[in-house]
């Protein structure tokens, strides 16, 4: 008696899963059974090539359900796997960017802060534009876990000494800018194959018995030290040093804090006294028509000085 009510109910949860109308026959009734019996004898059964999960509580209630075969299960597996694979390859973020953050005054502005080189074998190298020691590691894949269950992607910038720097969500879309975490308020923008705007100033520059010199500093040509040389006469001379960076605009480039004065006396025998007049200097270099111009912002010494590149 319990298989005959065991086989009705299975017939009935056979519509509720196949959401169609089944057509009562005797092969349908011999399937019932045989799924009757697997639920008493504790046995596994099929259905049209599908597994059932059967159960039967202390009421005699049944439930069915269509598992996946073992093939099925493979297959969703390595479809995930390829899928997983797929949004986390690093090919959308080899290459060279200009790592920038959002300017605290204006908010849809950003100023640059350094310069990061991601490459195939997902180790980087980042420049900050401050001059400081350039930071190497490695990318990772990590992933955000949230309380549903879902894990989502991102890669995860860690130096050599183990330490976490930065993290970007995966994508696997070619980008010219990925934004950093989830605030926006860092972000990676791809470098074009435009020649540097700022080439130009690198040299030696003269304006009568005023001299400067502006040296590339920075693997990506976009930090600048600045030497002027003043003499007040033979024995003395005046060194500003500046240590630029350049401008979002690509109109100039500027010190920013740190400009230092120095005098410099030389006595007969050729020893050298110098003297630190000051070490907050700020100062801006632009060129025009081919003419570059200093800007002293402290002093204003530079003021209506026009300099021809030599060489």
């Amino acid at each position: 008696m319990k298989k005959q009510m065991i086989a009705i109910a299975i017939l009935s949860a056979a519509v509720c899963l196949t959401g169609c109308t089944v057509n009562i026959n005797d092969d349908t009734v011999s399937q019932a059974a045989n799924i009757a019996s697997s639920v008493l004898d504790e046995t596994d059964t099929a259905s049209n090539g599908q597994p059932l999960d059967t159960s039967l509580n202390s009421k005699d209630d049944v439930t069915v359900s269509v598992g996946q075969t073992t093939a099925d299960a493979a297959e969703s597996s390595q479809a995930s796997a390829e899928t997983t694979a797929k949004h986390t390859d690093l090919a959308p973020l080899v290459g060279e960017w200009d790592y920038q953050t959002q300017n605290q005054q204006n908010g849809a502005l950003y100023d640059m802060a350094g310069f990061v080189t991601v490459q195939a074998d997902s180790t980087y190298l980042y420049q900050p534009m401050d001059g400081s020691v350039p930071k190497k590691g490695t990318i990772k894949v990590d992933y955000d876990d949230y309380s549903n269950g879902d894990k989502v992607p991102f890669w995860a910038f860690y130096d050599n000494d183990g330490n976490f720097f930065i993290g970007i969500y995966c994508t696997e879309d070619h980008c010219d800018t990925f934004y950093i975490g989830n605030g926006g308020a860092e972000r990676l923008v791809r470098k074009t194959g435009q020649e540097n705007p700022f080439d130009e100033y690198v040299g030696t520059w003269q304006c009568d018995r005023c001299s400067v010199r502006i040296s590339d500093t920075s693997e990506q040509g976009r930090s600048y030290d600045v030497e002027i040389h003043w003499a007040d006469s033979a024995s003395e001379d005046n060194v500003w040093t500046y240590s630029c960076v350049c401008s979002d605009d690509g109109t100039y480039i500027e010190c920013l804090s740190g400009g230092t004065l120095t005098h410099v006396v030389t006595a007969d025998d050729g020893t050298e006294t110098r003297t630190v007049v000051y070490n907050d200097g700020t100062a801006q270099f632009n060129i025009k028509g081919g003419t570059l111009f200093w800007q002293d912002i402290k002093e204003d010494k530079g003021h209506q000085m026009g300099f021809v590149k030599l060489g």
